[in-house]
């Protein structure tokens, strides 16, 4: 427990309160909800790179490899129990099939690692395949909370979600700063993407406006893996 302690003193994860739980908001993008030993991660997308690569951009396929390794030093530093993968694990249909065997060993063996690993489907991978190792799910329940890859307007409980892949730009010291960002209301939370090769869209786009309405929202930005608590 020091090191967690130690962790969230050095700013590398902050605590919150959503859906009568605390979850911590870490600054390698992942939150932690510490009661239930979950672990989630929003839109990892494997395989951009290569599926880019079809079309002309030349880009390092390393993507996936870079992802993975992130994703097991947060596994490692909060062994939890549960890992959720929020949707949009995998970046299109074919993604299984041009990864690399050495990415899809390292990914087994990290599934393998925990006692439940569950993959959300999202709008990018909505057909996954029953060998992946883990179980596949529209939704999720967590405690209070229900956790799917995008808002559902006829679910009455607090929803976590990715899908957006928000971010934020802040001025500061007379520069912009722009990083991954968590917005979140008393009812909604939006999680950053968590892949290496995922652009963003400003949480001031109305895409993401539109969810909340005339809600008090809080925005935590993600830059030099610590959180930032930004005052709207």
């Amino acid at each position: 427990m020091s090191k967690l302690i130690k962790h969230i003193q050095h700013g590398h994860a902050r605590p919150i309160k959503f859906a009568g739980d605390t979850w911590l908001l870490d600054g390698k993008g992942c939150i932690v909800n510490l009661a239930h030993q979950t672990l989630i991660v929003s839109d990892l997308h494997f395989e951009k790179a290569s599926y880019l690569n079809h079309y002309g951009n030349v880009l390092p396929t390393l993507d996936t490899f870079d992802t993975l390794k992130r994703l097991a030093e947060l596994i490692d530093f909060y062994s939890p129990q549960r890992v959720v993968c929020l949707g949009d694990s995998f970046h299109d249909v074919r993604a299984l099939d041009r990864m690399a065997e050495t990415d899809l060993a390292t990914l087994t063996a990290l599934a393998e690692q925990v006692e439940c690993w569950v993959w959300v489907q999202g709008n990018h991978d909505p057909d996954l395949p029953e060998w992946l190792t883990g179980d596949i799910v529209d939704s999720l329940t967590l405690g209070e909370a229900r956790l799917l890859h995008e808002p559902d307007a006829h679910i009455s409980a607090p929803q976590i979600v990715g899908h957006f892949h928000p971010k934020l730009t802040v001025k500061t010291a007379g520069r912009k700063v722009t990083g991954k960002c968590v917005v979140a209301s008393s009812s909604l939370m939006i999680l950053p993407s968590f892949g290496s090769y995922t652009g963003g869209l400003g949480v001031n786009d109305k895409a993401i406006t539109s969810l909340f309405g005339q809600q008090s929202v809080n925005y935590h930005l993600l830059r030099k893996e610590k959180v930032w608590p930004i005052k709207p």
